[in-house]
């Protein structure tokens, strides 16, 4: 047996419910990573911030924007948006910087 193995120490690797590009992506982005658009069942969510991922319950955190580009963590009040990567049809990336 190696320390290579998915059965070493009798531990044996989950496969991740996870599955999709878009889920792959979510698991490699940044927080802070600022999201012009996703699309969730074909419905727009428009400037958001991307906050974290749980690879556990495929859950993404995201905070959105103001129509001024603050963050809603600037302000008193925030709009917190979690979804479902699974759910996801597409991100749209703010590569404007």
């Amino acid at each position: 047996m190696s320390l290579f193995d998915d059965n070493y120490c009798g531990k044996k690797k989950k496969p991740s419910k996870c599955e999709g590009c878009l889920c792959d992506e979510l698991k490699r982005l940044q927080p802070g990573t600022e999201i012009e658009e996703i699309l969730v069942n074909g419905e727009e969510i428009e400037d958001l911030v991307f906050l974290c991922f749980d690879p556990e319950t495929c859950c993404a955190r995201f905070v959105q924007e103001d129509n001024n580009g603050n963050s809603e963590l600037e302000r008193e009040e925030s709009n917190i948006v979690l979804v479902d990567c699974r759910k996801i049809d597409a991100i749209i990336l703010d590569t404007n910087d």
